[in-house]
């Protein structure tokens, strides 16, 4: 496609180049989030916070549910949701049990998809300590949650601060649990965040551009660091 093309002039090997398929709104549309929600066993009112797939140890899932650990402090009703059962999420696992607060994360399987996993949840995290898939990040920003996401030069390629997202140093889970807390503590800010986010995710992909914007993302991804790394998505 053009906008592999436009990678491979950059430099990018044309084998590390992934594309990324636009989210579709019926996707999003024709799920009810009180059937997720009854799946999972988490009451309408709880606060429901989904962690951006894929579930990996440098996308973030331990510091993701670290973070939540503590806010369930304060918000005992709080929850995470990850999308898949796999390593690393035994790993949360086994962290929520030493802590003995196994209820703190919940863990969707069994065919779901990334749009049963954000109709019913009122923020998403998406916190790699480096480059990482975009993938879910496009998903969550189309669905218009309110993002919570490292502060890292990878990451403000899309989103800015105080914009369209929380963004928050990685390198101890306080940071992002302070910036859950202020989400569920100001929802109308909140809702402003997920708007936005919605909004940079449809000029991004405008449909009027369509190829264009999808290079205008690999662009912001190709500028700062060179041809020398790879993306995936």
């Amino acid at each position: 496609t053009a906008a592999a093309d436009h990678l491979v002039t950059a430099g990018w090997p044309r084998g590390n180049i992934v594309q990324v398929a636009p989210v579709t709104g019926d996707a999003l549309e024709c799920v009810a989030p009180e059937d997720v929600r009854r799946r999972l066993d988490v009451p309408d009112d709880a606060p429901l916070l989904a962690l951006v797939p894929p579930v990996r140890r440098d996308t973030g899932g331990f510091l993701a549910v670290w973070a939540t650990l503590l806010l369930a402090q304060i918000r005992p009703d709080a929850r995470l949701v990850v999308l898949g059962a796999g390593r690393e999420s035994a790993r949360m696992r086994r962290l929520t049990v030493a802590c003995r607060h196994p209820q703190v994360l919940r863990i969707m399987d069994g065919g779901c998809t990334v749009a049963d996993l954000l109709a019913a949840t009122d923020a998403a995290l998406f916190l790699p300590d480096g480059r990482a898939p975009v993938a879910g990040l496009l998903w969550a920003m189309a669905a218009g949650r309110p993002i919570v996401a490292a502060d890292t030069p990878f990451v403000r390629q899309m989103l800015r601060h105080q914009h369209d997202a929380l963004l928050c140093a990685t390198h101890a889970p306080k940071p992002v649990t302070a910036a859950l807390l202020k989400l569920l503590e100001d929802p109308d800010d909140a809702r402003a965040l997920g708007r936005a986010a919605c909004e940079s995710y449809r000029r991004i992909t405008n449909e009027c551009e369509g190829v264009a914007g999808y290079e205008g993302i690999h662009e912001r991804l190709v500028t700062p660091v060179g041809a020398a790394a790879s993306v995936t998505a």
